[in-house]
């Protein structure tokens, strides 16, 4: 599926201004006062990531699909040859052995990425790569008396609030539907499919239909149903605090009705080599 949809996704998932704001006022200054930098995670065909960087940012995106990564270079040449704006091809598992430790002021990984990793362990595993990579500190000035500088870099995730999807069970998400195209989104539950180490997982069937052509395209994939005391759970084992849920990215309170659960979480402080 993902391959047909890369040449549409900006028309069926537009981002918004909201979103990009909401990402960009994470980028607090560094404690290098370097230019702030982002890794996006599951950037789609990057029309957020060249957002972010058209404001100034250097930001690096990935995506595991091949077509993703292909469009988002074609949409946004030139914000690549500028330099501040970089794709790769890559797992969300292999950030760390990609990027360098103590490098990102934010990560993000928006649009239920999250959830397609198998379960628990491989999301746990995921939050520490995620919060290797963010530039955290707690340092104490000499010759200051109770001087301290400190920087925390952020996470931000955005996936659906599985805990109503569960206890409400849609068989369907909202209908998009454009002059182009229809995109179809359908949820099945079951139980025992011996992938990662939860129970309970969704089956997330889509269906494209070009109404030029007429063809259409419909493909499966199994999502892990995280929930939100579960999710807080792997943040703090994964070294996270100040972990703050939202309902939108225009920070509205999260309820348990609210449709996105939009996280942010900072990484725990560590003491820079240079003061020791």
């Amino acid at each position: 599926m993902y391959n047909p949809l890369a040449r549409f996704y900006e028309e069926i998932f537009p981002v918004s201004e909201s979103q990009i704001h909401f990402v960009e006022s994470t980028l607090t200054k560094n404690r290098e006062q370097l230019r702030p930098r982002l890794l996006e995670v599951g950037c789609a065909v990057g029309d957020l990531a060249a957002a972010v960087a058209a404001k100034g940012i250097e930001v690096d995106a990935i995506d595991l699909n091949p077509s993703m990564i292909q469009q988002a270079r074609n949409r946004h040449d030139r914000h690549t040859k500028a330099g501040l704006l970089r794709f790769h091809e890559m797992n969300m598992l292999d950030i760390d052995s990609k990027f360098e430790a103590d490098s990102f002021d934010t990560v993000a990984c928006l649009g239920n990425t999250l959830v397609h990793l198998p379960g628990p362990v491989e999301i746990e595993r995921f939050l520490q790569a995620a919060a290797r990579l963010l530039r955290t500190s707690d340092i104490s000035r000499a010759g200051e008396t109770g001087g301290k500088s400190s920087h925390h870099g952020k996470l931000v995730l955005q996936i659906l609030n599985y805990d109503h999807l569960l206890e409400e069970k849609p068989k369907k998400l909202p209908l998009i539907e454009t002059p182009q195209l229809r995109f179809e989104r359908e949820y099945s539950y079951n139980t025992g499919s011996g992938i990662g180490s939860g129970v309970i997982r969704i089956v997330f069937t889509t269906r494209l239909e070009l109404k030029q052509s007429g063809k259409t395209y419909e493909d499966s994939v199994e999502l892990y149903p995280l929930q939100r005391r579960e999710l807080e759970s792997l943040l703090e084992n994964a070294g996270f605090s100040r972990i703050q849920f939202y309902g939108g990215f225009d920070g509205t309170p999260f309820t348990p009705e609210s449709f996105p659960l939009i996280t942010v979480a900072e990484s725990a402080p560590r003491v820079s080599s240079s003061t020791r």
